[in-house]
């Protein structure tokens, strides 16, 4: 069920309480309001989404064929992004404030390439002049890649019914990066706040209940630490601290270590890449 609500300063709110009360954690990460008044298709997202767009393209496809092959993720365009849409609020004249709409529209151009790596068309490309034997000229290679483009969002568009708008179906891997899209739009405040004003809160109280702020302290809390289990201590990335026990034990090692069963919690991980990476 659905219900508008007009507030004083003229901003329509669109309420949508039926189907958030199923999953607890979309109704802790997806808001159950809706501005419609937010513009989402303007010249400053699409500008910016061209930007990711064509960089990302190069970049990943470039990557794929190096033997550390660098990507730029979705968490890094919504945090790029960010500044950038609001570096055009201050040039461009007459533009107004950088909604959560336009981020989030960036941040599905920016997708669109993201998954360009991960998709059989460069592997493709690349034994075509092996496997037919003669060159092939840029107009097929352009009209390959958009044919199979084109027949991947067709079908997305045709089973969104079935996979998208149904309230139980559940896609996990993009509820964080909704969560970081609020994160850098939206402000939470405490009952204690609303009441009191910020000068009665403590300063882990204030931390807690300003998202952008508690957000950077963990980035740079994050930055620092994965120097060590990246470069400095690699050791820290995934050890088998069971096989300390018997070094020469076999049986141990195949039940226990990281590269076994990983039996009892032998094999531990201190770096928070190795443990969120098969994740999604």
């Amino acid at each position: 069920m659905e219900k508008l609500d007009k507030k004083e300063e003229e901003t329509c709110y669109a309420y949508v309480d039926a189907e958030m009360a199923q999953f607890e954690e979309v109704a802790g990460t997806c808001s159950n309001k809706d501005n419609v008044d937010e513009q989402c298709c303007t010249v400053r997202s699409v500008t910016i989404g061209l930007m990711y767009v064509i960089g990302m393209s190069y970049l990943n496809q470039w990557g794929n064929f190096q033997n550390m092959a660098p990507f730029i993720a979705s968490v890094l365009v919504i945090v790029s992004s960010f500044p950038l849409g609001h570096l055009w609020t201050l040039i461009v004249p007459g533009s107004k404030k950088f909604t959560l709409k336009e981020h989030a529209f960036i941040l599905v151009m920016g997708n669109v390439a993201y998954m360009y790596n991960s998709v059989f068309i460069y592997a493709t490309l690349t034994t075509l002049k092996v496997l037919e034997r003669e060159d092939v000229n840029f107009a097929y290679y352009f009209f390959f890649v958009l044919s199979i483009q084109f027949l991947g969002f067709g079908l997305a568009g045709i089973l969104r019914r079935f996979l998208v708008w149904p309230c139980e179906v559940i896609w996990p891997q993009n509820l964080p990066l909704i969560a970081v899209l609020r994160t850098f739009h939206e402000r939470q405040s405490s009952i204690t706040e609303a009441s009191y004003g910020s000068q009665h809160l403590s300063l882990i109280q204030k931390l807690l209940n300003n998202r952008l702020l508690f957000f950077c302290v963990i980035s740079i809390i994050a930055f620092v630490y994965e120097w060590l289990p990246l470069y400095i201590m690699p050791i820290l990335a995934y050890f088998s601290w069971m096989c300390w026990i018997s070094p020469s034990n076999n049986a141990l090692a195949q039940l226990t270590a990281v590269r076994g069963l990983a039996i009892g919690g032998g094999g531990l991980s201190l770096d928070w890449y190795e443990v969120t990476r098969y994740l999604g």
